[in-house]
């Protein structure tokens, strides 16, 4: 009845497991690139009230990152999308998007390193094709990243997964194998705001007492 955790520091032992692993963010491997903080986000959802009335840079080069320059745009003074790619990866119709929504973009450039402080951000681009650098300014930087997915790590733990990568659960937050939970975005591609993942949060610690009261009564 008891599961073994297996990880690269050691082997645990627990009764029961919560996946919280969130949608897996990650970054772009530019220097000086932050995750929580000095003017460095990757939600918008999540961080949309310090991004109104700023100079925003968005980087990225798929077709997440032009949605996100187009939302960004609604409450943003001033926004560019640099494109951080080899070869570019953005289409004609992408770009006229960028155009119709009045967004700028800084093409066949990649970021190498991000300085300053909150609030006034410098950007070093360098062009593809050339050793020369420029730098832009802006208020705040937004990485338009993809998701890293913990789907393979759930499929080998033997949990049900949907194609779209999350883990599949019953109404209570548990998962296919008994004594084993999910919560947040973890469960759901669309659930990556915090007010519905700390309420999935307090709804799978309620579920696992239950599950607890059950094992006792048995």
């Amino acid at each position: 009845e008891k599961k073994i955790i297996e990880t690269t520091k050691s082997t645990y032992l627990a009764k029961a497991i919560i996946f919280a692993t969130g949608s897996g963010m990650q970054g772009l491997g530019i220097e000086n690139e932050t995750w929580f903080g000095g003017g460095i986000f990757y939600c918008d959802e999540c961080c949309k009230d310090f991004l109104y009335g700023k100079h925003i840079v968005v980087i990225g080069s798929s077709p997440e990152a032009v949605e996100e320059a187009v939302n960004l745009k609604k409450f943003s003074t001033q926004i560019k999308v640099v494109d951080h790619a080899e070869p570019i990866t953005f289409t004609g119709e992408d770009k006229e998007k960028l155009r119709e929504n009045n967004v700028s973009l800084v093409d066949d450039h990649f970021v190498e390193k991000i300085e300053g402080q909150p609030g006034h951000k410098f950007l070093t681009l360098k062009k593809q094709s050339k050793d020369k650098s420029i730098k832009i300014e802006a208020d705040c930087v937004f990485i338009a990243a993809p998701l890293k997915s913990i789907v393979h790590v759930a499929r080998k733990a033997g949990l049900k997964t949907h194609r779209r990568g999350c883990i599949v659960v019953d109404e209570y937050g548990e998962t296919k194998m008994k004594g084993v939970f999910a919560a947040g975005a973890s469960t759901s591609v669309l659930k990556d705001i915090i007010p519905p993942c700390i309420g999935d949060g307090a709804k799978v610690a309620a579920s696992l007492r239950m599950y607890y009261l059950k094992k006792s009564d048995q």
